[in-house]
């Protein structure tokens, strides 16, 4: 992650090279790399941070800008990938947490089975958006190279 200036703000960005481009659509690879705010995160072994696998993202440009094949660039995430990921991380787990745990005791399971199928059964969101991690089509920003 890199720490740049864009416009009047500054924005905290993936750096990646362009492999080719489509249509205005680039594909872009990203090594992750792990940051100092990583540490802290409890989700940090979900995203991949920290290992060496290279990830293959779409990006749109931002503006008239127009890159060649092999240019490196930063991207960052476009509002609307940052709110699917807040809500898929945190939000539905928590919605089925909470309404498998209300229906299983209302079915008449003992509470500490309702709670423990519920746990499984949130847990294994993470596990579908493992399975579908790799949908980001044109959901990154090029800003700049």
């Amino acid at each position: 992650r890199h720490t740049i200036m864009h416009g009047k703000e500054i924005k905290t960005c993936a750096k990646g090279r362009i492999l080719d481009n489509v249509n205005g659509v680039y594909s872009v690879i990203i090594e992750p790399v792990s940051s100092a705010h990583c540490g802290g995160c409890a989700m940090s072994g979900l995203c991949g941070n920290g290992t060496s696998t290279e990830v293959i993202v779409k990006a749109k440009a931002e503006g008239n800008q127009t890159f060649s094949d092999g240019d490196e660039v930063y991207l960052k995430p476009s509002e609307e990938l940052k709110v699917r990921a807040i809500i898929l991380m945190f939000v539905v787990p928590l919605l089925i947490l909470i309404f498998s745990s209300i229906l299983l005791t209302e079915i008449g399971l003992n509470e500490i089975v309702a709670a423990l199928i519920s746990l499984v059964l949130s847990a294994s969101t993470y596990l579908l958006i493992y399975l579908l991690c790799r949908k980001h089509s044109g959901k990154w920003i090029l800003l700049c190279n």
